[in-house]
Protein backbone atom coordinates (compact mmCIF):
# COMPACT_ATOMS: atom_id res chain seq x y z
CA UNK A 1 0.00 0.00 0.00
CA UNK A 2 2.85 2.33 0.86
CA UNK A 3 4.53 1.42 -2.35
CA UNK A 4 1.42 2.21 -4.32
CA UNK A 5 1.03 5.59 -2.63
CA UNK A 6 4.64 6.43 -3.33
CA UNK A 7 4.28 5.40 -6.95
CA UNK A 8 1.09 7.42 -7.24
CA UNK A 9 2.74 10.47 -5.70
CA UNK A 10 5.74 10.05 -7.96
CA UNK A 11 3.56 9.83 -11.06
CA UNK A 12 1.61 12.98 -10.17
CA UNK A 13 4.12 15.21 -8.39
CA UNK A 14 7.50 14.26 -9.86
CA UNK A 15 8.72 15.30 -13.28
CA UNK A 16 12.07 13.55 -13.78
CA UNK A 17 13.71 16.01 -16.16
CA UNK A 18 12.76 18.99 -13.93
CA UNK A 19 13.73 17.57 -10.55
CA UNK A 20 17.46 18.19 -10.90
CA UNK A 21 16.95 21.79 -12.04
CA UNK A 22 14.42 22.43 -9.28
CA UNK A 23 16.80 21.16 -6.60
CA UNK A 24 19.73 23.07 -8.06
CA UNK A 25 17.78 26.37 -8.10
CA UNK A 26 16.26 25.75 -4.66
CA UNK A 27 12.63 26.02 -5.76
CA UNK A 28 9.78 24.48 -3.83
CA UNK A 29 7.50 21.92 -5.41
CA UNK A 30 4.53 24.32 -5.27
CA UNK A 31 6.38 27.14 -7.05
CA UNK A 32 7.81 24.79 -9.63
CA UNK A 33 4.37 23.35 -10.46
CA UNK A 34 2.30 26.53 -10.56
CA UNK A 35 4.80 29.26 -11.56
CA UNK A 36 7.79 27.80 -13.41
CA UNK A 37 6.64 24.64 -15.18
CA UNK A 38 5.29 24.58 -18.70
CA UNK A 39 1.80 23.72 -19.83
CA UNK A 40 2.82 20.18 -20.76
CA UNK A 41 4.63 19.48 -17.47
CA UNK A 42 2.89 17.59 -14.65
CA UNK A 43 0.14 16.65 -17.08
CA UNK A 44 -1.71 14.18 -14.84
CA UNK A 45 -1.78 16.61 -11.94
CA UNK A 46 -2.99 19.39 -14.24
CA UNK A 47 -5.86 17.20 -15.49
CA UNK A 48 -7.01 16.51 -11.91
CA UNK A 49 -6.80 20.22 -10.99
CA UNK A 50 -8.34 21.60 -14.18
CA UNK A 51 -11.25 19.14 -14.40
CA UNK A 52 -13.39 20.65 -11.57
CA UNK A 53 -12.33 24.14 -12.62
CA UNK A 54 -13.37 23.43 -16.19
CA UNK A 55 -16.66 21.93 -14.99
CA UNK A 56 -17.45 25.09 -13.02
CA UNK A 57 -16.48 27.40 -15.89
CA UNK A 58 -18.48 25.32 -18.40
CA UNK A 59 -21.56 25.40 -16.13
CA UNK A 60 -21.29 29.19 -15.82
CA UNK A 61 -20.83 29.62 -19.57
CA UNK A 62 -23.86 27.41 -20.23
CA UNK A 63 -25.98 29.35 -17.76
CA UNK A 64 -25.13 32.78 -19.18
CA UNK A 65 -24.61 32.05 -22.89
CA UNK A 66 -24.67 28.50 -24.19
CA UNK A 67 -28.24 27.71 -23.07
CA UNK A 68 -29.43 29.64 -26.13
CA UNK A 69 -28.03 26.96 -28.46
CA UNK A 70 -29.90 24.09 -26.79
CA UNK A 71 -32.13 22.99 -29.68
CA UNK A 72 -33.80 20.24 -27.59
CA UNK A 73 -35.57 22.57 -25.17
CA UNK A 74 -38.98 21.31 -26.32
CA UNK A 75 -38.34 18.12 -24.31
CA UNK A 76 -37.17 18.58 -20.70
CA UNK A 77 -35.36 15.23 -20.58
CA UNK A 78 -33.58 15.78 -23.92
CA UNK A 79 -32.73 19.32 -22.86
CA UNK A 80 -31.05 18.11 -19.66
CA UNK A 81 -29.20 15.36 -21.55
CA UNK A 82 -27.79 17.81 -24.10
CA UNK A 83 -26.99 20.33 -21.36
CA UNK A 84 -24.86 17.93 -19.34
CA UNK A 85 -23.25 16.50 -22.47
CA UNK A 86 -22.10 20.01 -23.43
CA UNK A 87 -20.89 20.83 -19.89
CA UNK A 88 -19.03 17.54 -19.38
CA UNK A 89 -17.47 17.64 -22.86
CA UNK A 90 -16.27 21.22 -22.32
CA UNK A 91 -14.91 20.30 -18.87
CA UNK A 92 -12.96 17.34 -20.29
CA UNK A 93 -11.65 19.48 -23.16
CA UNK A 94 -10.71 22.20 -20.67
CA UNK A 95 -8.75 19.73 -18.55
CA UNK A 96 -7.02 17.91 -21.41
CA UNK A 97 -6.36 20.56 -24.06
CA UNK A 98 -4.21 23.58 -23.16
CA UNK A 99 -5.31 25.33 -26.34
CA UNK A 100 -9.02 24.94 -25.53
CA UNK A 101 -8.35 25.93 -21.93
CA UNK A 102 -6.61 29.10 -23.02
CA UNK A 103 -9.39 29.90 -25.52
CA UNK A 104 -12.11 29.56 -22.86
CA UNK A 105 -10.20 31.73 -20.40
CA UNK A 106 -9.66 34.31 -23.15
CA UNK A 107 -13.42 34.27 -23.81
CA UNK A 108 -14.05 34.96 -20.12
CA UNK A 109 -11.56 37.82 -20.02
CA UNK A 110 -12.80 39.08 -23.37
CA UNK A 111 -16.26 39.40 -21.82
CA UNK A 112 -14.81 42.17 -19.65
CA UNK A 113 -13.74 43.98 -22.82
CA UNK A 114 -15.69 44.93 -25.91
CA UNK A 115 -16.70 41.31 -26.58
CA UNK A 116 -18.97 41.46 -23.52
CA UNK A 117 -20.63 44.75 -24.45
CA UNK A 118 -23.60 43.04 -26.08
CA UNK A 119 -24.27 40.96 -22.96
CA UNK A 120 -24.01 44.02 -20.73
CA UNK A 121 -26.31 45.93 -23.09
CA UNK A 122 -28.96 43.22 -22.76
CA UNK A 123 -28.63 43.34 -18.97
CA UNK A 124 -29.07 47.14 -18.90
CA UNK A 125 -32.11 46.99 -21.20
CA UNK A 126 -33.73 44.30 -19.03
CA UNK A 127 -33.09 46.40 -15.94
CA UNK A 128 -34.66 49.39 -17.70
CA UNK A 129 -37.78 47.37 -18.49
CA UNK A 130 -38.04 46.08 -14.91
CA UNK A 131 -37.40 49.51 -13.36
CA UNK A 132 -38.29 52.86 -15.00
CA UNK A 133 -40.42 51.41 -17.81
CA UNK A 134 -42.54 49.44 -15.35
CA UNK A 135 -42.90 52.58 -13.20
CA UNK A 136 -44.08 54.53 -16.25
CA UNK A 137 -46.70 51.86 -17.00
CA UNK A 138 -47.90 51.86 -13.38
CA UNK A 139 -48.11 55.67 -13.29
CA UNK A 140 -50.03 55.62 -16.58
CA UNK A 141 -52.56 53.27 -14.97
CA UNK A 142 -52.77 55.63 -11.99
CA UNK A 143 -53.40 58.61 -14.28
CA UNK A 144 -56.16 56.77 -16.17
CA UNK A 145 -57.81 55.79 -12.89
CA UNK A 146 -57.70 59.40 -11.71
CA UNK A 147 -59.17 60.69 -14.97
CA UNK A 148 -62.02 58.16 -14.97
CA UNK A 149 -62.76 58.88 -11.30
CA UNK A 150 -62.97 62.64 -11.93
CA UNK A 151 -65.17 62.11 -14.97
CA UNK A 152 -67.50 59.97 -12.88
CA UNK A 153 -67.69 62.63 -10.18
CA UNK A 154 -68.40 65.31 -12.78
CA UNK A 155 -71.20 63.14 -14.11
CA UNK A 156 -72.63 62.74 -10.61
CA UNK A 157 -72.46 66.50 -10.05
CA UNK A 158 -74.30 67.22 -13.28
CA UNK A 159 -76.95 64.63 -12.43
CA UNK A 160 -77.49 66.20 -9.01
CA UNK A 161 -77.76 69.66 -10.54
CA UNK A 162 -80.34 68.44 -13.06
CA UNK A 163 -82.29 66.80 -10.25
CA UNK A 164 -82.18 70.00 -8.21
CA UNK A 165 -83.28 72.15 -11.14
CA UNK A 166 -86.09 69.95 -12.50
CA UNK A 167 -87.16 68.07 -9.40
CA UNK A 168 -89.90 70.48 -8.15
CA UNK A 169 -91.46 70.86 -11.59
CA UNK A 170 -91.49 67.10 -12.11
CA UNK A 171 -93.14 66.59 -8.72
CA UNK A 172 -95.75 69.25 -9.49
CA UNK A 173 -96.57 67.77 -12.89
CA UNK A 174 -96.69 64.22 -11.52
CA UNK A 175 -99.04 65.29 -8.76
CA UNK A 176 -101.56 67.09 -11.00
CA UNK A 177 -101.43 64.84 -14.05
CA UNK A 178 -101.56 61.79 -11.80
CA UNK A 179 -104.92 62.94 -10.45
CA UNK A 180 -106.22 63.50 -13.96
CA UNK A 181 -105.02 60.08 -15.09
CA UNK A 182 -106.67 58.35 -12.16
CA UNK A 183 -109.95 60.22 -12.66
CA UNK A 184 -110.00 59.31 -16.34
CA UNK A 185 -108.69 55.77 -16.03
CA UNK A 186 -111.10 54.13 -13.60
CA UNK A 187 -114.37 55.09 -15.43
CA UNK A 188 -112.85 54.07 -18.72
CA UNK A 189 -111.91 50.66 -17.36
CA UNK A 190 -115.47 49.98 -16.06
CA UNK A 191 -117.06 50.87 -19.41
CA UNK A 192 -114.48 48.73 -21.22
CA UNK A 193 -115.39 45.74 -19.01
CA UNK A 194 -119.13 46.01 -19.80
CA UNK A 195 -118.44 46.38 -23.50
CA UNK A 196 -116.26 43.26 -23.57
CA UNK A 197 -118.97 41.19 -21.84
CA UNK A 198 -121.52 42.29 -24.42
CA UNK A 199 -119.13 41.35 -27.25
CA UNK A 200 -118.59 37.88 -25.80
CA UNK A 201 -122.39 37.21 -25.59
CA UNK A 202 -122.98 38.35 -29.18
CA UNK A 203 -120.10 36.21 -30.42
CA UNK A 204 -121.47 33.13 -28.66
CA UNK A 205 -124.94 33.55 -30.25
CA UNK A 206 -123.41 34.01 -33.70
CA UNK A 207 -121.29 30.86 -33.42
CA UNK A 208 -124.31 28.73 -32.44
CA UNK A 209 -126.46 29.96 -35.37
CA UNK A 210 -123.71 29.48 -37.95
CA UNK A 211 -123.04 25.94 -36.74
CA UNK A 212 -126.68 24.92 -37.27
CA UNK A 213 -126.78 26.43 -40.77
CA UNK A 214 -123.53 24.74 -41.83
CA UNK A 215 -124.84 21.31 -40.85
CA UNK A 216 -127.92 21.83 -43.02
CA UNK A 217 -125.97 22.92 -46.08
CA UNK A 218 -123.23 20.29 -45.89
CA UNK A 219 -125.28 17.53 -47.50
CA UNK A 220 -126.35 19.73 -50.43
CA UNK A 221 -122.81 20.96 -51.17
CA UNK A 222 -121.31 17.46 -50.99
CA UNK A 223 -123.18 16.31 -54.10
CA UNK A 224 -122.54 19.46 -56.13
CA UNK A 225 -118.75 19.65 -55.37
CA UNK A 226 -117.77 16.53 -57.37
CA UNK A 227 -119.55 17.58 -60.56
CA UNK A 228 -118.12 21.09 -60.45
CA UNK A 229 -114.59 19.73 -59.83
CA UNK A 230 -114.81 17.45 -62.87
CA UNK A 231 -116.01 20.27 -65.12
CA UNK A 232 -113.26 22.56 -63.88
CA UNK A 233 -110.53 20.02 -64.63
CA UNK A 234 -111.74 19.57 -68.20
CA UNK A 235 -111.79 23.29 -68.68
CA UNK A 236 -108.21 23.65 -67.38
CA UNK A 237 -107.01 20.82 -69.62
CA UNK A 238 -108.29 22.62 -72.66
CA UNK A 239 -106.70 25.87 -71.62
CA UNK A 240 -103.20 24.65 -70.81
CA UNK A 241 -100.65 23.70 -73.41
CA UNK A 242 -98.28 20.87 -72.68
CA UNK A 243 -95.29 22.40 -74.48
CA UNK A 244 -95.67 25.66 -72.64
CA UNK A 245 -95.75 23.80 -69.38
CA UNK A 246 -92.59 21.91 -70.32
CA UNK A 247 -90.79 25.07 -71.42
CA UNK A 248 -91.86 26.81 -68.25
CA UNK A 249 -90.50 23.94 -66.18
CA UNK A 250 -87.24 23.99 -68.12
CA UNK A 251 -86.91 27.72 -67.64
CA UNK A 252 -87.50 27.45 -63.93
CA UNK A 253 -85.08 24.54 -63.74
CA UNK A 254 -82.37 26.53 -65.55
CA UNK A 255 -82.86 29.49 -63.23
CA UNK A 256 -82.60 27.25 -60.22
CA UNK A 257 -79.51 25.51 -61.65
CA UNK A 258 -77.83 28.88 -62.45
CA UNK A 259 -78.50 30.07 -58.96
CA UNK A 260 -77.15 26.87 -57.50
CA UNK A 261 -74.06 27.18 -59.75
CA UNK A 262 -73.43 30.71 -58.49
CA UNK A 263 -73.92 29.50 -54.96
CA UNK A 264 -71.54 26.60 -55.56
CA UNK A 265 -68.91 28.93 -57.03
CA UNK A 266 -69.29 31.33 -54.12
CA UNK A 267 -68.97 28.48 -51.66
CA UNK A 268 -65.92 27.17 -53.53
CA UNK A 269 -64.29 30.63 -53.52
CA UNK A 270 -65.02 31.03 -49.83
CA UNK A 271 -63.57 27.59 -49.14
CA UNK A 272 -60.44 28.39 -51.18
CA UNK A 273 -60.07 31.73 -49.42
CA UNK A 274 -60.38 30.09 -46.02
CA UNK A 275 -57.83 27.46 -47.04
CA UNK A 276 -55.38 30.13 -48.25
CA UNK A 277 -55.84 32.07 -45.00
CA UNK A 278 -55.26 28.89 -43.02
CA UNK A 279 -52.15 28.17 -45.09
CA UNK A 280 -50.79 31.65 -44.35
CA UNK A 281 -51.57 31.18 -40.68
CA UNK A 282 -49.84 27.81 -40.67
CA UNK A 283 -46.79 29.29 -42.39
CA UNK A 284 -46.64 32.21 -39.95
CA UNK A 285 -47.12 29.94 -36.94
CA UNK A 286 -44.47 27.57 -38.25
CA UNK A 287 -42.10 30.49 -38.77
CA UNK A 288 -42.76 31.90 -35.31
CA UNK A 289 -42.65 28.56 -33.51
CA UNK A 290 -39.97 26.67 -35.44
CA UNK A 291 -38.02 28.69 -38.00
CA UNK A 292 -37.41 31.88 -36.01
CA UNK A 293 -36.10 30.05 -32.88
CA UNK A 294 -33.87 27.99 -35.16
CA UNK A 295 -32.52 31.15 -36.79
CA UNK A 296 -31.88 32.68 -33.36
CA UNK A 297 -30.09 29.53 -32.26
CA UNK A 298 -28.06 29.41 -35.46
CA UNK A 299 -26.96 33.01 -35.01
CA UNK A 300 -26.18 32.30 -31.36
CA UNK A 301 -24.10 29.30 -32.37
CA UNK A 302 -22.35 31.39 -35.01
CA UNK A 303 -21.64 34.12 -32.47
CA UNK A 304 -20.17 31.65 -29.98
CA UNK A 305 -18.29 29.94 -32.78
CA UNK A 306 -16.94 33.29 -34.00
CA UNK A 307 -15.72 34.26 -30.54
CA UNK A 308 -14.02 30.92 -29.94
CA UNK A 309 -12.57 30.88 -33.49
CA UNK A 310 -11.28 34.41 -32.98
CA UNK A 311 -9.51 33.35 -29.80
CA UNK A 312 -8.13 30.24 -31.51
CA UNK A 313 -6.82 32.45 -34.31
CA UNK A 314 -5.20 34.70 -31.72
CA UNK A 315 -3.59 31.70 -30.02
CA UNK A 316 -2.45 30.30 -33.34
CA UNK A 317 -0.72 33.56 -34.22
CA UNK A 318 0.73 33.80 -30.72
CA UNK A 319 2.17 30.28 -30.83
CA UNK A 320 3.27 30.11 -34.48
CA UNK A 321 4.27 33.68 -35.33
CA UNK A 322 6.91 34.86 -32.91
CA UNK A 323 6.70 38.45 -34.21
CA UNK A 324 2.92 38.69 -33.64
CA UNK A 325 2.42 41.81 -31.47
CA UNK A 326 5.87 41.21 -30.02
CA UNK A 327 6.60 44.86 -29.23
CA UNK A 328 5.86 44.99 -25.49
CA UNK A 329 8.50 45.41 -22.84
CA UNK A 330 7.75 43.08 -19.93
CA UNK A 331 9.57 42.57 -16.58
CA UNK A 332 11.24 39.46 -17.97
CA UNK A 333 12.77 41.61 -20.73
CA UNK A 334 14.51 43.79 -18.15
CA UNK A 335 15.41 40.71 -16.12
CA UNK A 336 17.44 39.46 -19.08
CA UNK A 337 19.02 42.88 -19.51
CA UNK A 338 19.94 43.05 -15.80
CA UNK A 339 21.50 39.61 -15.96
CA UNK A 340 23.62 40.59 -19.00
CA UNK A 341 24.78 43.75 -17.27
CA UNK A 342 25.81 41.79 -14.19
CA UNK A 343 27.73 39.39 -16.41
CA UNK A 344 29.58 42.28 -18.05
CA UNK A 345 27.95 41.83 -21.44
CA UNK A 346 26.30 44.35 -23.72
CA UNK A 347 22.96 45.47 -22.28
CA UNK A 348 20.16 47.68 -23.55
CA UNK A 349 19.14 49.86 -20.63
CA UNK A 350 18.26 52.63 -21.23
CA UNK A 351 16.59 52.49 -24.62
CA UNK A 352 16.76 55.66 -26.66
CA UNK A 353 13.67 57.40 -28.00
CA UNK A 354 14.83 56.68 -31.54
CA UNK A 355 14.96 52.94 -30.79
CA UNK A 356 11.52 53.00 -29.15
CA UNK A 357 9.94 54.93 -32.03
CA UNK A 358 11.65 52.92 -34.75
CA UNK A 359 10.59 49.56 -33.29
CA UNK A 360 7.22 50.80 -31.87
CA UNK A 361 8.02 49.50 -28.42
CA UNK A 362 5.59 49.96 -25.54
CA UNK A 363 4.52 48.53 -22.20
CA UNK A 364 1.18 46.81 -21.49
CA UNK A 365 -0.02 50.06 -19.86
CA UNK A 366 1.19 52.46 -22.56
CA UNK A 367 -1.28 54.83 -24.26
CA UNK A 368 -3.37 53.28 -27.03
CA UNK A 369 -2.16 53.17 -30.58
CA UNK A 370 -4.04 54.54 -33.59
CA UNK A 371 -5.34 51.07 -34.44
CA UNK A 372 -6.64 50.56 -30.91
CA UNK A 373 -8.28 53.98 -30.94
CA UNK A 374 -9.96 53.15 -34.25
CA UNK A 375 -11.40 49.91 -32.88
CA UNK A 376 -12.83 51.70 -29.83
CA UNK A 377 -15.15 54.00 -31.81
CA UNK A 378 -17.88 51.37 -32.25
CA UNK A 379 -18.04 50.49 -28.50
CA UNK A 380 -18.14 54.23 -27.76
CA UNK A 381 -21.08 54.74 -30.14
CA UNK A 382 -22.95 51.81 -28.55
CA UNK A 383 -22.30 53.22 -25.09
CA UNK A 384 -23.49 56.73 -26.04
CA UNK A 385 -26.69 55.37 -27.59
CA UNK A 386 -27.46 53.17 -24.58
CA UNK A 387 -26.61 55.99 -22.16
CA UNK A 388 -28.95 58.43 -23.93
CA UNK A 389 -31.77 55.86 -23.95
CA UNK A 390 -31.29 55.14 -20.24
CA UNK A 391 -31.23 58.84 -19.31
CA UNK A 392 -34.29 59.57 -21.45
CA UNK A 393 -36.34 56.73 -19.95
CA UNK A 394 -35.30 57.70 -16.41
CA UNK A 395 -36.14 61.36 -17.10
CA UNK A 396 -39.57 60.44 -18.49
CA UNK A 397 -40.22 58.34 -15.39
CA UNK A 398 -39.30 61.27 -13.11
CA UNK A 399 -41.33 63.88 -15.06
CA UNK A 400 -44.39 61.63 -15.28
CA UNK A 401 -44.20 60.99 -11.55
CA UNK A 402 -43.92 64.72 -10.73
CA UNK A 403 -46.93 65.56 -12.93
CA UNK A 404 -49.15 62.90 -11.36
CA UNK A 405 -47.92 63.80 -7.88
CA UNK A 406 -48.79 67.48 -8.41
CA UNK A 407 -52.25 66.55 -9.67
CA UNK A 408 -52.83 64.22 -6.73
CA UNK A 409 -51.78 66.99 -4.30
CA UNK A 410 -54.33 69.30 -5.92
CA UNK A 411 -57.09 66.71 -5.54
CA UNK A 412 -56.63 66.51 -1.77
CA UNK A 413 -59.02 69.48 -1.32
CA UNK A 414 -62.80 69.06 -1.27
CA UNK A 415 -65.02 70.88 -3.77
CA UNK A 416 -67.76 73.01 -2.17
CA UNK A 417 -70.56 74.31 -4.39
CA UNK A 418 -73.43 76.61 -3.41
CA UNK A 419 -76.64 76.67 -5.45
CA UNK A 420 -79.79 78.76 -5.11
CA UNK A 421 -82.93 77.80 -7.03
CA UNK A 422 -86.01 79.97 -7.63
CA UNK A 423 -88.89 79.09 -9.95
CA UNK A 424 -92.26 80.85 -10.57
CA UNK A 425 -94.58 80.62 -13.59
CA UNK A 426 -96.14 83.97 -12.74
CA UNK A 427 -92.76 85.66 -12.73
CA UNK A 428 -91.84 84.11 -16.09
CA UNK A 429 -95.11 85.29 -17.68
CA UNK A 430 -94.73 88.80 -16.31
CA UNK A 431 -91.10 89.12 -17.38
CA UNK A 432 -91.23 87.46 -20.79
CA UNK A 433 -94.77 88.21 -22.02
CA UNK A 434 -95.93 91.12 -19.82
CA UNK A 435 -99.41 89.54 -19.49
CA UNK A 436 -100.48 90.81 -16.11
CA UNK A 437 -104.17 90.58 -16.96
CA UNK A 438 -103.83 86.84 -17.63
CA UNK A 439 -102.48 86.27 -14.15
CA UNK A 440 -105.34 88.25 -12.56
CA UNK A 441 -108.33 87.28 -14.78
CA UNK A 442 -108.57 83.47 -14.67
CA UNK A 443 -112.06 82.32 -13.73
CA UNK A 444 -113.81 79.06 -14.30
CA UNK A 445 -113.99 75.52 -13.11
CA UNK A 446 -112.65 72.23 -14.38
CA UNK A 447 -109.34 70.53 -14.86
CA UNK A 448 -107.67 73.12 -17.11
CA UNK A 449 -108.71 76.06 -14.95
CA UNK A 450 -107.49 74.37 -11.78
CA UNK A 451 -104.18 73.42 -13.44
CA UNK A 452 -103.53 76.96 -14.66
CA UNK A 453 -104.36 78.44 -11.28
CA UNK A 454 -102.03 76.00 -9.52
CA UNK A 455 -99.26 76.74 -12.02
CA UNK A 456 -99.57 80.47 -11.48
CA UNK A 457 -99.58 80.03 -7.75
CA UNK A 458 -96.58 77.64 -7.80
CA UNK A 459 -93.47 79.28 -6.33
CA UNK A 460 -90.30 77.34 -5.46
CA UNK A 461 -87.17 78.67 -3.75
CA UNK A 462 -84.30 76.60 -2.36
CA UNK A 463 -80.71 77.25 -1.20
CA UNK A 464 -78.38 74.21 -1.17
CA UNK A 465 -74.72 73.68 -0.23
CA UNK A 466 -73.03 70.64 -1.78
CA UNK A 467 -69.59 69.33 -0.77
CA UNK A 468 -67.86 66.75 -2.99
CA UNK A 469 -64.95 64.81 -1.52
CA UNK A 470 -62.07 63.97 -3.86
CA UNK A 471 -60.51 61.49 -1.48
CA UNK A 472 -61.66 58.50 -3.51
CA UNK A 473 -59.96 59.96 -6.61
CA UNK A 474 -56.63 60.25 -4.85
CA UNK A 475 -54.09 57.72 -6.16
CA UNK A 476 -50.47 57.68 -5.09
CA UNK A 477 -48.07 57.40 -8.07
CA UNK A 478 -45.04 55.12 -8.05
CA UNK A 479 -41.93 57.17 -7.30
CA UNK A 480 -38.68 56.53 -9.22
CA UNK A 481 -36.34 54.10 -7.50
CA UNK A 482 -33.06 55.99 -7.69
CA UNK A 483 -31.18 53.30 -5.80
CA UNK A 484 -32.30 50.70 -8.35
CA UNK A 485 -31.44 53.01 -11.25
CA UNK A 486 -27.99 53.75 -9.88
CA UNK A 487 -27.22 50.16 -8.96
CA UNK A 488 -28.62 48.25 -11.92
CA UNK A 489 -28.55 50.80 -14.77
CA UNK A 490 -25.91 53.49 -14.38
CA UNK A 491 -23.37 51.37 -12.51
CA UNK A 492 -23.24 48.81 -15.38
CA UNK A 493 -23.01 51.73 -17.79
CA UNK A 494 -20.03 53.06 -15.83
CA UNK A 495 -18.40 49.63 -15.97
CA UNK A 496 -19.08 49.53 -19.71
CA UNK A 497 -17.52 52.96 -20.21
CA UNK A 498 -14.40 52.14 -18.20
CA UNK A 499 -13.69 48.55 -19.20
CA UNK A 500 -15.11 48.35 -22.72
CA UNK A 501 -14.53 51.86 -24.06
CA UNK A 502 -11.67 53.53 -22.20
CA UNK A 503 -9.57 50.56 -21.07
CA UNK A 504 -10.68 47.96 -23.59
CA UNK A 505 -7.24 47.87 -25.15
CA UNK A 506 -5.66 47.30 -21.71
CA UNK A 507 -7.82 44.20 -21.14
CA UNK A 508 -6.77 42.85 -24.52
CA UNK A 509 -3.10 43.44 -23.70
CA UNK A 510 -3.43 41.85 -20.27
CA UNK A 511 -5.14 38.84 -21.84
CA UNK A 512 -2.38 38.53 -24.40
CA UNK A 513 0.63 38.94 -22.15
CA UNK A 514 -0.51 37.71 -18.75
CA UNK A 515 -3.25 35.12 -19.34
CA UNK A 516 -1.77 33.50 -22.43
CA UNK A 517 1.74 34.14 -21.16
CA UNK A 518 1.09 32.31 -17.88
CA UNK A 519 -0.48 29.34 -19.66
CA UNK A 520 2.22 29.05 -22.35
CA UNK A 521 5.20 30.15 -20.26
CA UNK A 522 7.91 28.71 -22.50
CA UNK A 523 6.44 30.36 -25.57
CA UNK A 524 6.15 33.66 -23.71
CA UNK A 525 9.79 33.48 -22.66
CA UNK A 526 10.82 32.58 -26.20
CA UNK A 527 8.97 35.61 -27.54
CA UNK A 528 10.59 37.94 -25.02
CA UNK A 529 14.03 36.47 -25.71
CA UNK A 530 13.43 36.94 -29.43
CA UNK A 531 12.45 40.57 -28.86
CA UNK A 532 15.51 41.13 -26.69
CA UNK A 533 17.80 39.55 -29.28
CA UNK A 534 16.25 41.66 -31.99
CA UNK A 535 16.75 44.83 -29.99
CA UNK A 536 20.26 43.75 -29.07
CA UNK A 537 20.98 43.10 -32.73
CA UNK A 538 19.61 46.52 -33.60
CA UNK A 539 21.74 48.10 -30.86
CA UNK A 540 24.92 46.31 -31.97
CA UNK A 541 24.29 47.06 -35.63
CA UNK A 542 23.53 50.64 -34.74
CA UNK A 543 26.79 50.96 -32.89
CA UNK A 544 28.66 49.32 -35.75
CA UNK A 545 27.03 51.66 -38.22
CA UNK A 546 27.81 54.65 -36.00
CA UNK A 547 31.45 53.59 -35.71
CA UNK A 548 31.67 52.97 -39.42
CA UNK A 549 30.12 56.35 -40.06
CA UNK A 550 32.64 57.97 -37.74
CA UNK A 551 35.53 56.15 -39.44
CA UNK A 552 34.21 57.21 -42.81
CA UNK A 553 34.00 60.83 -41.74
CA UNK A 554 37.51 60.71 -40.25
CA UNK A 555 38.92 59.10 -43.38
CA UNK A 556 37.13 61.67 -45.48
CA UNK A 557 38.60 64.50 -43.44
CA UNK A 558 42.06 63.00 -43.74
CA UNK A 559 41.73 62.65 -47.48
CA UNK A 560 40.43 66.19 -47.75
CA UNK A 561 43.38 67.55 -45.77
CA UNK A 562 45.86 65.57 -47.88
CA UNK A 563 44.27 66.95 -50.99
CA UNK A 564 44.56 70.51 -49.71
CA UNK A 565 48.17 69.92 -48.69
CA UNK A 566 49.03 68.57 -52.14
CA UNK A 567 47.53 71.63 -53.80
CA UNK A 568 49.57 73.93 -51.58
CA UNK A 569 52.76 72.06 -52.39
CA UNK A 570 52.01 72.23 -56.10
CA UNK A 571 51.54 75.99 -55.94
CA UNK A 572 54.77 76.34 -53.98
CA UNK A 573 56.74 74.41 -56.55
CA UNK A 574 55.30 76.49 -59.37
CA UNK A 575 56.30 79.66 -57.66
Amino acid sequence: MVFNCQELTKNFLVEPYREERRIRLGRSKFLDIFFYSGVYDYQRLRVIINLPTGFLISALLYKFAWHRINFLDFNPIAEQILKWIVIVACAIAFAGSPLFRCAIICVLFGALGKNGQNLLTVIVINNLSYGPVENIVQNFKVSTNMITCHIKQKEDMMAQRVILSTGPIEAFMAEHFGKIQNSCFFPATSREYNFRNMQKQMLFNFVVSTTVQSENLRSVRHSSDLSSLYKGSEHLYTLLNVTEAISFCDQMTNQVISRTKNLDSDLTDAYNLSESVMDHLRVNLHYKAVVEPQIVRVYSIKEVQYKIAQNFHLLKNYLNNIDFNNVFLTPYFWHIDEKRRNDGQIFLYPLSKAEIQANKLMTPFSPPTKTEIGTSWLPLAKFIFLFIISCFVTFIDFVFYKIIYSISKYTEKDIVTESQQFFSFKFLILVNFNLNFVCNQIDGTGFIADLVKDLLEFDYAKHANMTISLEECKYNPVSPDWVYAGKYIFFPLGIMFLLQVIFGYVIKRLTLFYVIGNIFRKRCKARIIHLYNKMLFVRINGRKLARARIRFQVQRRILHREYIEQKRQAKFYLC
